[in-house]
């Protein structure tokens, strides 16, 4: 099976999965970069759901039956900021609607509404030259409308929320290892499930 994020080769440029996107960078001094983004895609069900981005998790017609295809749009607002050479500031706003039409007959249509929030702290050279530690504070999908579209429920009403720390440090001109912890908490926007605590550790090989 393929992956619900790629259309079918059989339908063509116009009639498979896709999306076009347009990104406005707006440097006004050179240590701030402002970036604007837009983003309209067409997105093919898959068995007859809806699993992709803009939507986290998977939408069906709030009653276990299928969707056609579905359109979405997002807009995008982040910025870097680099406010001395060893501390910078860092964020990010989402909005997505995602126009959902059920297959069934008598089944009324209706959009998903989301937004996301990221907004972070970065200390380059922290420890010794080339590394970067990073700690932010995550929103990844809080729904605003049409939560009687997604298979969860959509939580119920709780935001996941993420704080994520990580350091990447660079062991050789090649090699760098990169630490990482997660704190998740409201998972799956269900504000009765248990924190979820994750550590992570990757090495980096640059040939």
């Amino acid at each position: 099976m393929a992956s619900p994020d790629a259309g079918s080769p059989t339908s063509g440029f116009f009639h498979s999965t896709r999306a076009f996107t347009a990104q406005l960078t707006y440097s006004p001094i050179p240590n701030v970069n402002l970036r604007l983004l837009y983003d309209r895609s067409k997105i093919e069900p898959s068995d007859g759901q809806i699993k992709t981005r803009p939507i986290v998790g998977v939408a069906d017609d709030g009653f276990g039956g299928e969707q056609e295809d579905a359109t979405a749009n997002t807009w995008v607002a982040n910025f870097d900021w680099l406010v001395t050479p060893k501390l910078g500031l860092f964020g990010r706003y989402s909005y997505a609607s995602t126009h959902l039409q059920p297959a069934g007959d008598g089944v009324s249509a209706g959009d998903v509404r989301a937004q996301s929030v990221q907004l972070g702290v970065a200390f380059p050279d922290l420890g010794k030259k080339g590394a970067l530690a990073t700690l932010s504070y995550v929103v990844p999908f809080s729904v605003l409308d049409g939560r009687r579209f997604l298979v969860s429920g959509g939580g119920d009403g709780g935001a996941q929320f993420q704080i994520e720390a990580t350091y990447y440090l660079p062991v050789t001109d090649n090699i760098a290892v990169i630490p990482g912890f997660y704190l998740i908490g409201n998972p799956n926007n269900f504000s009765d499930n248990p924190n979820i605590y994750v550590g992570s550790l990757r090495t980096q090989f640059s040939f």
